[in-house]
């Protein structure tokens, strides 16, 4: 354990993100702070930029407008902030959540300051251009003690981009098992079948063209036109929301933000990931997954983790809207399919991805960042 200088108060571990959103990364570090903290050792989130309140709630923000040089990969303003913030923090160890935070604390951190760089997706095109952007971030990483990488493809491509460490690790998404699980119908084994209910297609996310929000609504359209009884569910704020929101060739309920996404996941019988970005592992499909849903998807980083064509789901390639529609309509008019792949998948993430084993995981991480053994010696 440490303890700030000057109180007898344990300095905090900080994760520190961009911005709050309503985004897996922001769930995803949410859950992270609340298991990890503890009287011992308390874990707290911190935020650059202002943003609306979304899934993270940080405890501290630094409140800044989006600065001017925040695209071009950091804001001096930013960093000067953010340097004041940690000299009083005193914080025992960083956690840096994605790329964009890392130029900042590592020109910003005291020197000595353990950072932890949690790798939560892949970037293809960072990977291919020799660009001042590239150098920046690799002569950052030399400030990094461990990172934590979300898959092996994430893993592969971040030593690929010279960020070493002295550690490295692959730490799945977590979530509650507990949380996430199959809704009571689907439980029984016969949620729709015999009835004359449409099958629904659940797609969350944000709704963008990266995400495939408009590729979803497209192949919902396309199997109603084919005759198929399918209602498209879409959980998700974006730019393509209004658009969508006016289609009239499909039925697609539009939910907007949703708070409770276990229980809209445990309503659907089918659940398609159709994005065409870099991903990591997506936290969705491990929430997918545990609620035992059938599960279509593209075939992105990350998503073999859970999902084998054929056996826990089905993936198609990217952006393929054939693909899609095809694998869709094998489940549709098979429940039989769609509970078989839905339990291999449940089973799948509950062995790979349950919370308290990836809690477990970070814990261990954590400490040896910090420098302490399980008894509170020094590693």
């Amino acid at each position: 354990m440490t303890r700030s200088a000057g109180s007898g108060a344990p300095s905090p571990v900080v994760h520190l993100l961009p911005a709050d959103a309503n985004r897996g990364a922001q769930r995803g570090a949410r859950l992270l702070v609340d298991a990890l903290s503890s009287i011992d050792q308390p874990h707290l989130a911190l935020t650059l930029f202002a943003a609306p309140a979304g899934l993270l709630l940080p405890e501290r923000s630094l409140g800044l407008a989006d600065p001017r040089g925040r695209g071009l990969g950091f804001s001096w303003k930013a960093i000067r902030r953010l340097r004041r913030t940690l000299r009083s923090m005193r914080p025992a160890a960083l956690v840096l959540h994605g790329g964009e935070v890392l130029p900042y604390a590592a020109l910003a951190a005291p020197l000595g300051t353990p950072i932890v760089y949690h790798r939560i997706g892949t970037s293809g095109a960072l990977l291919s251009e020799r660009s001042q952007r590239r150098r920046l971030y690799a002569a950052c990483a030399r400030r990094v003690t461990a990172t934590v990488a979300i898959s092996e493809e994430t893993a592969t491509e971040t030593a690929a981009l010279g960020l070493a460490a002295a550690e490295r690790v692959i730490i799945p998404n977590g979530r509650d098992p507990e949380l996430y699980r199959p809704g009571p119908q689907l439980a029984d084994g016969d949620r729709r079948d015999g009835t004359q209910a449409p099958v629904r297609l659940l797609f969350v996310g944000h709704l963008n063209a990266g995400k495939g929000a408009d590729l979803f609504a497209d192949v919902v359209e396309r199997l109603r036109h084919d005759g198929l009884d399918v209602v498209g569910v879409m959980a998700g704020e974006g730019p393509l929301a209004d658009e969508l929101s006016t289609r009239t060739g499909s039925p697609l309920q539009m939910l907007g933000h949703v708070d409770d996404v276990a229980a809209v996941m445990a309503q659907a019988d089918v659940f398609v990931f159709p994005s065409v970005d870099r991903e990591g592992l997506p936290g969705v499909v491990v929430e997918a997954a545990m609620c035992g849903l059938a599960i279509v998807a593209t075939d992105r980083p990350g998503v073999g983790v859970l999902i084998e064509d054929g056996v826990s789901g089905a993936l198609v390639d990217a952006d393929d809207a054939d693909g899609l529609a095809a694998a869709l309509r094998a489940l549709v008019v098979d429940p039989e399919l769609r509970r078989r792949l839905g339990t291999a998948a449940r089973d799948r993430a509950i062995e790979r991805c349950s919370l308290g084993a990836v809690v477990r995981q970070w814990e261990s991480v954590v400490r040896r960042a910090v420098g302490t053994g399980p008894d509170g010696s020094i590693s």
